[in-house]
């Protein structure tokens, strides 16, 4: 009885261990892992997933764009998206950034994005709250699949601008019941099976 009883315990704390155990939010800096050119920055762990960097466009045809690719895990799902930009600007009377928000793979025809925002990098005030059309997104591979940017000199001559901008994805567990609760139950019948047999003995 009392080895039996040491292993229902050993059995339960184990699964409690193992089953509370989830994946810890990303944070991807493209200064210190890489320029981003449609790179995957990794599956999101629940809680917020910030990816961040630079882009710029200037006159002349010089410009930086950052598109990537993320995974949502099973049991999950992105309940979240905001973008906090902060551009400098140089002899501009226009600045824009937009962008598609789609499920990968992509097939071909390529299909109609889930979502697509365009941010006026003049007017909006960070953050803004993106793709809310396209939330919660269910556990699947997903990316900013398309973007456009946009310039508009104030006057002639060269003009640019350049956004610093951080990504925040939220993820949140779905509404399952964890591993833990199929183990204590599993457990209550075993104890309640090994008790009626006691009994019957």
């Amino acid at each position: 009885m009392r080895s039996f009883g040491r292993f229902l315990a050993l059995l339960l704390v184990t699964a409690i261990m193992t089953g509370n155990t989830q994946a810890a939010p990303i944070t991807y800096d493209e200064a210190v892992q890489g320029d981003l050119e449609f790179g995957f920055v990794g599956t999101l762990g629940v809680g917020v997933n910030n990816v961040s960097g630079t882009i710029h466009f200037r006159t002349g045809g010089d410009f930086d764009f950052d598109l990537f690719s993320f995974a949502i895990p099973v049991g999950t799902r992105l309940v979240g998206a905001s973008y906090t930009f902060s551009p400098t600007f140089t002899n501009i009377g226009g600045a824009a950034v937009g962008y598609d928000l789609g499920q990968l793979p992509l097939s071909f025809p390529a299909p109609p994005p889930l979502d697509s925002q365009l941010i006026d990098l003049l007017s909006a005030s960070s953050p803004v709250l993106l793709f809310a059309n396209a939330l919660p997104l269910e556990a699947g591979s997903y990316g900013l699949t398309r973007g456009l940017l946009s310039l508009d000199c104030l006057s002639e001559g060269p003009c640019s601008w350049q956004n610093d901008y951080t990504w925040a994805l939220t993820v949140a567990s779905e509404n399952v019941p964890e591993p833990p609760s199929y183990v204590l139950i599993s457990l209550a019948l075993a104890a309640l099976g090994f008790a009626c047999r006691r009994k019957r003995l």
